[in-house]
């Protein structure tokens, strides 16, 4: 069986912006939750994700909001992406 090379760096960043998406679709057409439960999803899905091979996944909001703000500066609107 063959394995496919995995980017733990590309995971993590998969995971997290699928987890914040998660979590405002449930916010806005579900109900509101209250930090703490945030936190726990982020912390229970955080598993998954490192198991997958993601690393230093955020396991709170507030890890969240830091790590998309390490990381946008790295983001780019670019031909590659405006073709995609």
């Amino acid at each position: 069986m063959t394995s496919i090379p995995v980017n733990p760096e590309l995971l993590t960043w998969v995971h997290c912006a699928e987890s914040w998406c998660f979590l405002q679709a449930y916010q806005r057409y579900c109900l509101p939750l209250p930090a703490w439960a945030r936190d726990r999803y982020l912390d229970e899905f955080r598993r998954v994700a490192e198991g997958l091979g993601a690393r230093e996944v955020p396991a709170s909001m507030a890890e969240l909001q830091s790590f998309f703000g390490r990381v946008q500066d790295e983001l780019v609107f670019d031909e590659r992406v405006r073709a995609i």
